[in-house]
């Protein structure tokens, strides 16, 4: 973030909009030299301490390096209508394998064919946010009439992606037994994972799904609704939990990080995000 609003000072100052870089309550060099840091820091953290995320050296500074790279190309630059929202995607799917591998690593749990179809959804989850975002900060124009149709559809896209996510993790989990095999469980406590992850998916989804019903879109309501869209990407690593692990300690965890987002969404209020 740091590189890019570095990258984008001039067209942020054009934009008039108000940030650190923008106001001059930060320089553009400390804020250059502040990023890169953090990139070179983050990507040296697995390498020099892989013990502590219980993967090989290669695997995780790999992992992290290609992360990093993607995100910073999009700091400095590599944008457009399918570029920009595929290298978006790209990374935050990329942290979400990371994040299995490190799962898959210290807990045993055979998770890893469920991995790539979640990751992969997600992709898709992030890249359709993205591609509504595009119409909130100029990146893309459009007439309130073209916006009429396009956030709309983009909105109940985001919709299915959600819905999608424990339908096709039920399905893997029938062509894949093993998935069910890493704990001692029940059938009910089997149905009542699937049946408590489709009820997430329709809780989450709902909201976004009333707002594609709505009409009057212009780039402001677009900015309006994007920090809901974005806040669909919590409940996608709880819905992740709660249809891959099976367990009790994968229903305890799911509620925890769904508390956690209650918090947060709370926060905001008080808090508001950059």
């Amino acid at each position: 973030m740091a590189l890019n609003d570095w990258h984008d000072l001039n067209t942020d100052v054009a934009a008039g909009r108000n940030r650190p870089l923008t106001t001059g309550a930060i320089r553009p060099m400390h804020a250059l030299f502040l990023g890169a840091a953090l990139v070179l820091g983050g990507v040296s953290i697995p390498y020099f301490a892989p013990a502590i995320f219980g993967l090989s050296k290669g695997v995780s500074h790999l992992e992290f390096l290609l992360v990093a790279a993607l995100a910073t190309g999009y700091s400095f630059g590599l944008r457009g209508p399918l570029l920009g929202p595929a290298l978006l995607g790209l990374c935050r799917a990329g942290n979400f394998v990371f994040g299995a591998l490190v799962v898959a690593a210290n807990s045993g749990l055979h998770i890893w064919p469920a991995v790539p179809l979640a990751a992969t959804i997600y992709f898709a989850l992030v890249f359709t946010v993205s591609s509504l975002g595009r119409y909130e900060d100029g990146e893309a124009a459009a007439t309130p009439e073209q916006l009429a149709v396009i956030a709309p559809r983009l909105l109940r896209r985001q919709v299915g992606l959600l819905w999608s996510l424990p339908l096709a993790l039920c399905a893997l989990r029938y062509w894949q037994p093993t998935l069910t095999q890493n704990t001692t469980q029940s059938g009910t406590l089997l149905v009542a994972c699937l049946a408590i992850g489709c009820s997430l998916a329709i809780h989450y989804s709902l909201p976004l799904l009333k707002l594609s019903k709505s009409t009057g879109w212009t780039p402001a309501k677009i900015e309006a609704v994007m920090g809901l869209c974005l806040s669909r990407f919590v409940p996608f690593a709880i819905l992740s939990v709660v249809v891959t692990i099976y367990s009790w300690h994968g229903l305890l965890a799911a509620a925890g990080l769904h508390l956690l987002a209650k918090v947060g969404r709370r926060m905001m209020a008080f808090i508001p995000p950059s």
